[in-house]
């Protein structure tokens, strides 16, 4: 259950125009903003 800073930090996240995204230690997409979503068609 995301947190309420979880939920600032995707919001924050989103606020970039720049398509983002963060992997894990095992290059495993751990997180990436609306605009990376839009380019690739990920829900």
């Amino acid at each position: 259950m995301p947190t309420d800073h979880d939920a600032m930090t995707m919001a924050g996240l989103n606020l970039i125009q720049q398509a983002l995204t963060i992997y894990d230690r095992d290059l495993r997409l751990a997180v990436c903003n609306r605009r990376f979503q839009e380019m690739f068609a990920l829900p």
